[in-house]
């Protein structure tokens, strides 16, 4: 549960939040087998015990800020598809907006044998990406070529673009991060 946030909800497979820095928040339960990938960017802040915050708070406030970011919650069962190349559909999870530029997050899907492209990243700018499930070859314009199977990943530097080839259904996260001046 989250500061500010309502009542506590579960996260499902392929769901995600944006956690702002400094958000009180409390995780209820966990579950056997669940995998999360967390990202946390800017990496500087404090975690601590707070034992006089109730969660969840009497307030609710879904567009309250903290240090710049707000909070967002994506459900994937809700996700809106929308076409990249033939073949492969990209969803939005809100958190360019909700991190005012500083971070993309999207779910990339291939419907089979498939390819999609990304033109050059941008400088201060890297890419990462992370196989949900499945499979993909990645070439890069200046570092080569990379095989990734299902809970892989690959940081690709400023200055590159790339292409990304399926041979079968997989899912990739891809996060665009900007550098923090």
């Amino acid at each position: 549960m989250y500061e500010d946030q309502g009542e506590p909800f579960i996260l499902h497979a392929g769901d995600c939040v944006i956690q702002p820095p400094t958000i009180r928040h409390r995780v209820l339960e966990s579950g056997d087998n669940l995998e999360v990938i967390e990202i946390g960017y800017p990496a500087e802040h404090l975690t601590n015990a707070d034992p006089t915050t109730s969660l969840p708070n009497a307030e609710v406030n879904p567009d309250r800020v903290w240090e710049d970011q707000s909070f967002i919650r994506h459900i994937a069962s809700d996700a809106k598809w929308q076409q990249l190349s033939i073949g492969v559909e990209s969803t939005d999870t809100g958190i360019l907006t909700a991190t005012q530029g500083l971070t993309d997050v999207k779910v990339i899907k291939a419907n089979g044998k498939s390819s999609w492209q990304q033109s050059t990243i941008r400088p201060l700018t890297f890419e990462f990406l992370f196989v949900l499930d499945g499979d993909a070859h990645v070439s890069t314009t200046q570092d080569g070529e990379h095989a990734l199977v299902n809970g892989s990943s690959l940081v690709i530097p400023p200055g590159n673009s790339y292409t990304v080839n399926h041979d079968n259904q997989s899912h990739i996260l891809k996060l665009s991060l900007h550098a923090v001046k």
